[in-house]
C-alpha cells in the first residue's frame, strides 16, 4: 500500500511545493512535457500487471522480459528525443525542446524498473517497494526544490521526475537482485505477448485519458489555463494516493493470488466485493470533504493567482465515486485474464476524454472541469456493464454496494457547507476550515456506525490485523 501511495503522492505533492515558485504559465509547461513522457513510459505499467497475474514465471522468463523492455525502453527514449523539437513546434514553446530530452532518462529508467516492479507486486513484497518509491520521491522533490531556488523554470519539475524515477531503479536494483536464468525463455514471452500487447495498450490509452486534458486544453486555451487545470487535478490526486490507490493495487494483488491458486474465478467476487465496499466507505468521504475543501485550502496556502485551481479541484474531486469503481475494476479483470476488456475500458474513456475535453475548452477553463466529471460518470456506467459482462457481477450489486458510503457522504458534506454557513470568521481561517471538516466526519462516522456497519467492521479488522503486522 505505501509503494502506491509514494507513487501517486510524490508527484502530486512536488506539483503543489514546485507551482508556487515556478509560476502559473511554467507549471503549464511542465505538465505538457510530463503529459508526453508519461504516455510513452506508462506502457511499462502494463507489462508489470501481466507479470503479477501470470500463472508461471521461470528465471529465464525474466530475463527474456529484462531484455524486452530494456530494448523498448531504449526505444521509447530515443523516439521522445526525436520528437521534443516536434512538440516545441506544436505549442509554440522552445523550452520544450529543452525539457523533453531530459526526460528520456527516466522512461529508461522505467523500463529497466519494470521487472522489479511485476516481480514485487506478485510476491506481495510491499515493503520494498514502498522503501525504493518513497526514498525516489524525496530525492526527487529535494532536487526539483534545490534548482528551482536557482532557476524557478518548467525545468524544476523535469528535474524531479528524473531524480525520483532514477533513484528508485537504481535501489531497487541495489535491494533485490531477480534470479534470471542463463537463457532467456523467447517462447514463455511468445506465449504471453497478446496479454502484454492488451495491457500495456491498455495501460497507454489510459494515460491518454488523463493527460489529454492538459494536451488538449493547452492547444486551446495555453498553458496558463493547463497550469491551472494541472494543479487542480494534483490536488484531487493527492486524495486518491491516500488510500485510493495503494488499496486498489493492493486488491489486484490479492485477487492474481487467488486465481493463480484456483481456476474457479467465481471465488474472486467476494474479496473484490468486500474491498470495493470497504474502499467506498473510507475514500468517498476524503473525495467528498477534502473537495469541498479545496477552495479554502488554496485561498490560505498559495498566492492569489492559484484560488481558481482550488475551486477546480472541488469540481473535479466529485468524480471520486466513478475513481473508486474504475480502479478497484482493473483488479479482478486482471485477475481473470480479462486485458481486452480492461482495453475496452481504458478505450472508452480515451475517447470519451477526448470529446469531453474539447467540448468543455470551449467554455473555457470552468468547462473544462465539468466534462472530467462528467466524462467520469459516463464510464461509470460503462464499467458497470463491463463488470456484469466479464466480471461476473451484477450491476445492482455494485450499487447495492455504492449506496450506503455515498448517502453518508452527501450528508458529511452537507454538515461541511452548514458549518461553514453558519460560523463566518471574517473570509475564511484554518480554524473555521479544521473544525467544518471535524464535524463533517463526525457526522459520516455516526451515520456510518448504523448504515455502514459491515464496511466498519471489516475496515476495523483491516486495520487491527496491519497493525499486529507491524
Amino acid at each position: 500500500m505505501m509503494a502506491s501511495f509514494f507513487e501517486r503522492f510524490a508527484p502530486a505533492l512536488a506539483t503543489l511545493l514546485l507551482a508556487p515558485i515556478i509560476g502559473v504559465e511554467q507549471t503549464g509547461i511542465a505538465a505538457i512535457s510530463l503529459a508526453a513522457i508519461f504516455i510513452l513510459a506508462i506502457p511499462f505499467k502494463g507489462v508489470a500487471d501481466v507479470l503479477t497475474g501470470a500463472r508461471t514465471l521461470t528465471s529465464e522468463a525474466s530475463l527474456a522480459v529484462l531484455i524486452a523492455i530494456t530494448a523498448a525502453g531504449t526505444l521509447a527514449s530515443a523516439a521522445l528525443m526525436i520528437g521534443a523539437p516536434l512538440v516545441a513546434d506544436l505549442y509554440n514553446q522552445p523550452e520544450l525542446a529543452r525539457i523533453l530530452p531530459v526526460h528520456a532518462i527516466a522512461i529508461f529508467a522505467v523500463a529497466t524498473g519494470t521487472l522489479h516492479d511485476g516481480l514485487f507486486q506478485r510476491e506481495f513484497r510491499f515493503s520494498l517497494q514502498a522503501k525504493r518509491k518513497g526514498v525516489g520521491g524525496c530525492l526527487g522533490i529535494l532536487a526539483g526544490l534545490v534548482y528551482a531556488w536557482f532557476r524557478p523554470d518548467a525545468m524544476a519539475l523535469a528535474v524531479y521526475h528524473v531524480t525520483a524515477t532514477v533513484s528508485s531503479t537504481l535501489l531497487c536494483w541495489a535491494m533485490f537482485r531477480p534470479e534470471l536464468g542463463r537463457q532467456a525463455d523467447w517462447s514463455w514471452l511468445r506465449s504471453h505477448a497478446a496479454s502484454f500487447a492488451f495491457q500495456s495498450a491498455s495501460q497507454s490509452i489510459g494515460q491518454i485519458t488523463i493527460r489529454s486534458i492538459d494536451l488538449i486544453t493547452g492547444l486551446i486555451l495555453g498553458l496558463y489555463a493547463v497550469g491551472l487545470i494541472r494543479v487542480a487535478m494534483q490536488l484531487y490526486n493527492l486524495i486518491s494516493a491516500i488510500l485510493v490507490t495503494p488499496l486498489a493495487n493492493v486488491l489486484t494483488s490479492h485477487l492474481a493470488q487467488l486465481a493463480r491458486s484456483s481456476s474457479d474465478h467465481g471465488r474472486l467476487q467476494a474479496p473484490f466485493l468486500s474491498l470495493y465496499r470497504v474502499l467506498s466507505f473510507m475514500a468517498l468521504p476524503l473525495y467528498g470533504l477534502i473537495g469541498a475543501a479545496l477552495p479554502m485550502a488554496v485561498s490560505l496556502a498559495m498566492s492569489p493567482e492559484w484560488e481558481t485551481a482550488g475551486h477546480l479541484g472541488a469540481i473535479v474531486s466529485a468524480n471520486g465515486l466513478s475513481a473508486v469503481l474504475i480502479m478497484t475494476s482493473n483488479s479482478i479483470l486482471i485477475a481473470r485474464g480479462q486485458y481486452g476488456a480492461n482495453l475496452a475500458i481504458n478505450a472508452f474513456q480515451a475517447i470519451l476524454s477526448i470529446i469531453a475535453t474539447i467540448v468543455g475548452a470551449q467554455f473555457a477553463i470552468w468547462g473544462v472541469a465539468v466534462s472530467v466529471v462528467v466524462r467520469a460518470y459516463v464510464s461509470f456506467l460503462f464499467v458497470l456493464l463491463i463488470l456484469h459482462r466479464y466480471g461476473g457481477i451484477r450491476i445492482r450489486t455494485i450499487l447495492a454496494n455504492t449506496v450506503p458510503a455515498l448517502f453518508c457522504t452527501g450528508i458529511a458534506v452537507g454538515v461541511y457547507y452548514l458549518i461553514q454557513s453558519l460560523w463566518r470568521l471574517g473570509g475564511g481561517t484554518i480554524t473555521e476550515l479544521i473544525v467544518s471538516l471535524m464535524c463533517g466526519a463526525i457526522s459520516y462516522a455516526a451515520i456510518s456506525a448504523i448504515v455502514q456497519r459491515a464496511a466498519v467492521a471489516t475496515a476495523l479488522s483491516l486495520f487491527f490485523r496491519s497493525a499486529d503486522q507491524g
